[in-house]
């Protein structure tokens, strides 16, 4: 075995037990070489110019890169696969879905491909050796592929995992939403409806309750606001409509079952409702099974309040 065939086995392992046409060509190891170790079952072709070495794992992850290697150079996993590389909820690496800056074959139409006019350095990057769009960037793609809730959604997700912060997605509004420019109306009303200090939903059943209650007409509650009475700091409540003196805490499938959980959980709605405070404790299987109460309860409250 050559020095070059040695090295692109040690490429391969880092890329899923990969390798390519042009990076075993750039080593040394010609045609003959390559057809050489197809005869002897040391490597299979998976793509076009792309080559498995034989025994690696066949996982979602090496499907990606292969689609992204075949695809050709400055090719990156983009929108559903990058968003899965993110390890953003509901998205999974397969089918590939992969960009590449628009050139001479602009009529590519491989599947899982799509061509972009600007795809600078700075909205690339590497997640698990493939090379893919950056987190904020994707959630821009998205906008422009999937449904505007799901896509509102995957936002959310990554600025409640920190993947990227509000500022950051006003940075990409100024350079990126353009005219025609799929998905740049909807990323721009999402960004602009968060401005600066929103604080991104933590749990399905958050945003689902802010979705709910912005469809029945009412104003959007406060989130994640810090309450306190005369013997200090109380506690930070899920949401809040202070003009009414409503606060509504949402528990999800994790609901506080340990004895010193509901004790604590006792005390302080003790305290919000002798600061003033009326507490709604909304479930899961409320506001997914019954939503005609929720909003029943928040009208009861918030209409006499007006």
């Amino acid at each position: 075995m050559t020095d070059g065939e040695r090295t692109l086995d040690l490429i391969a392992e880092q890329q899923h037990g990969l390798i390519t046409r042009e990076q075993a060509r750039r080593l040394g190891v010609d045609g003959s070489c390559i057809a050489r170790r197809m005869r002897q079952g040391r490597w299979d072709r998976v793509g076009r110019s792309v080559y498995r070495l034989s025994g690696s794992p066949k996982t979602a992850a090496q499907t990606l890169m292969a689609a992204v290697l075949g695809a050709g150079p400055q090719t990156v996993a983009a929108r559903e696969s990058a968003a899965a590389l993110s390890r953003l909820p509901g998205f999974r690496l397969v089918p590939p879905q992969m960009l590449r800056p628009q050139g001479r074959d602009a009529e590519d139409r491989r599947p899982g491909l799509r061509l972009t006019c600007w795809l600078p350095a700075s909205h690339i990057t590497v997640v698990d050796a493939i090379p893919t769009t950056t987190a904020v960037r994707t959630a821009f793609d998205l906008c422009g592929a999937i449904h505007p809730k799901r896509a509102e959604r995957a936002l959310d997700n990554g600025l409640a995992m920190k993947l990227f912060t509000v500022d950051q997605c006003t940075a990409l509004v100024h350079d990126l939403c353009k005219s025609g420019r799929a998905g740049s109306t909807l990323f721009r009303e999402l960004v602009e409806a968060r401005g600066g200090g929103y604080v991104a939903p933590e749990s399905e059943l958050e945003a689902r309750f802010i979705d709910l209650a912005v469809a029945a007409g009412f104003d959007r509650p406060v989130r994640q606001l810090n309450l306190g009475d005369d013997a200090g700091f109380i506690g930070r409540v899920d949401f809040a409509w202070p003009s009414a003196r409503l606060i509504v805490e949402v528990d999800g499938r994790r609901w506080h079952g340990a004895k010193l959980d509901r004790d604590a959980d006792e005390q302080r709605h003790n305290r919000l409702t002798a600061a003033g405070w009326h507490v709604l404790r909304i479930s899961w299987d409320q506001l997914t099974r019954r939503p005609h109460e929720v909003v029943a309860l928040l009208s009861a409250f918030l209409n006499r309040a007006a």
